[in-house]
């Protein structure tokens, strides 16, 4: 009873000033704790959904705040967060956690997004439970010291989709994507958050798609890439192109290009179906350079050109078709002609 006697003592004294100074445009403060204490007051005043309790110049005890439909009911010592912390929608809950000299300390949860986060001393610590609103996926996780450590699974709509090592809150181990329908999508090896060893994708009912290498994000040695009746190789150094790239329709070699830092450089051959030669010819940095042969399916001879650095200086026949120049240091081939235009 006393000390509510003196707080409304207190009170009436802070509001005197306050209705004083309205006059004068001024707040007069002697001290800081006159500032910060008429700052509450004043704020309380002007918001009644907002009360708390100051204590030598310090909030202390229950902080309560209401902004829109949401309430708020945290713990305060000393002017620092410190007990119970809920979070209320009307009677609903919707979070709740701990929290000890300021720091988030025990457990916090989240119920309408399904998240479970244990912290000591405002870092997360152990089994965590989040909901990605941005990529709509549950993670779940274990984190030690703050950091992601050990298994991590990734659920959209109540399925899994990825299953990832962590190691010091990195992407280091096995890494394996999921299907819509739960067949594995690829399989991958990575170091450190980089991609390292071997790759596989799937189609969704289990064929193989594709088959890499990598060291440290980039290609590295033989690469397959199998598409309806065919199957593409090609070989890497260094993450470029580099050697023949070779390509297998029907069980039947197609075409073979060879290349040096991921430009044609070199002999290329295209055969028929009925496994004729179609066409011969010789690169040097991406430009036709040497001689280039055409033949019809039954290995008549259709022209002879021959070429200085995408220059004609001989031709018997009619000019070849023009073929897409590919670009500079492309990893891939794509922009390139299949060979079709010489198959007819």
């Amino acid at each position: 009873m006393v000390l509510k006697v003196i707080l409304f003592y207190y009170y009436m004294q802070f509001f005197k000033l306050y209705c004083d100074a309205e006059s004068r445009d001024r707040i007069p403060l002697c001290n800081d704790t006159l500032e910060l204490c008429l700052s509450y007051l004043l704020e309380s005043r002007s918001n009644p959904n907002i009360s708390y309790t100051i204590f030598n110049d310090n909030l202390e005890g229950e902080f309560r705040e209401t902004l829109h439909d949401i309430t708020t009911i945290t713990q305060f010592h000393n002017g620092e967060k410190h007990g119970y912390f809920f979070s209320y929608r009307g009677d609903e809950l919707i979070s709740e956690g701990y929290y000890q000299h300021g720091l988030k300390h025990g457990v916090f949860k989240e119920y309408a997004v399904g998240s479970v986060k244990r912290y000591v001393n405002d870092k997360l610590e152990g089994e965590v439970s989040e909901y990605d609103t941005k990529n709509k996926c549950l993670i779940l996780t274990t984190v030690l010291r703050g950091i992601e450590e050990g298994l991590k699974a990734i659920y959209i709509d109540a399925k899994i989709r990825e299953l990832v090592d962590m190691h010091m809150g990195l992407e280091h181990g096995v890494h394996i994507g999921f299907h819509d329908n739960g067949q594995v999508k690829f399989i991958a090896n990575r170091a450190y958050g980089k991609l390292h060893g071997k790759y596989l994708e799937f189609e969704e009912d289990g064929k193989l798609r594709l088959k890499y290498n990598y060291i440290h994000d980039k290609f590295e040695g033989p690469t397959y890439v199998w598409e309806n009746d065919s199957v593409t190789v090609r070989y890497f150094s260094n993450g470029k192109n580099n050697g023949e790239s070779i390509i297998i329709k029907n069980n039947r070699l197609h075409m073979i290009r060879t290349y040096e830092n991921c430009m044609l450089h070199g002999p290329a051959y295209i055969w028929y179906t009925n496994g004729n030669l179609a066409a011969y010819r010789e690169y040097a940095y991406n430009e036709k350079h040497g001689n280039s042969f055409r033949w019809e399916k039954t290995g008549k001879i259709i022209s002879i050109h021959e070429y200085d650095m995408g220059e004609v200086i001989f031709a018997y026949g009619p000019p070849e078709p023009s073929e897409p120049k590919p670009k500079h240091n492309s990893d891939y081939e794509s922009e390139l002609s299949d060979g079709s235009d010489l198959d007819s």
